[in-house]
């Protein structure tokens, strides 16, 4: 039997509808997930393919960045689990993030630069560390997956 865990996140972008990416996780699933748009009244669904893996160490920001302007002009918010910080991916860049000790995984979007401490591959918001796992330790070694829609 096989075991599927289903995450549904929300993205909530200022004037674009709410579209929720639906993932299946298992060890027989293929590389992509479902996305379902439910602005029109036939549901449509598009497939969301990875594009490259890559391996590496994240970190979270919170409290003192909470409300600032991040690098794309819009303010960091700490409970927004789909912020992701990186130091060269174009914003808007759509990544799927699996902490690599216990397998919880978040997709988010890139939306600030960092982290600017060595070593470190990404930043993500509180609740994205939340998520993962990672909010007491500070840092876990990740698996980023960039996602492009097919």
């Amino acid at each position: 039997m096989k075991i599927i865990t289903l995450l549904i996140i929300m993205s909530s972008i200022v004037g674009i509808m709410s579209i929720p990416v639906i993932c299946f996780s298992d060890l027989h699933a293929k590389n992509a997930c479902q996305q379902t748009d439910l602005g029109n009244s036939t549901q449509v669904k598009k497939s969301v393919v990875i594009e490259k893996t890559i391996y590496g160490k994240s970190s979270w920001y919170g409290q003192y960045f909470h409300g600032r302007a991040m690098a794309n002009g819009n303010l960091f918010d700490m409970y927004d689990p789909t912020i992701i910080a990186h130091k060269y991916l174009p914003f808007g860049t759509m990544l799927k993030i699996t902490n690599m000790q216990n397998g919880k995984f978040l997709e988010g979007t890139v939306q600030d630069r960092g982290p600017y401490i060595a070593g470190r591959d990404i930043d993500l918001s509180y609740a994205g560390a939340k998520i993962l796992g990672m909010d007491e330790q500070g840092v876990a070694n990740v698996k980023m997956e960039i996602l492009r829609k097919s």
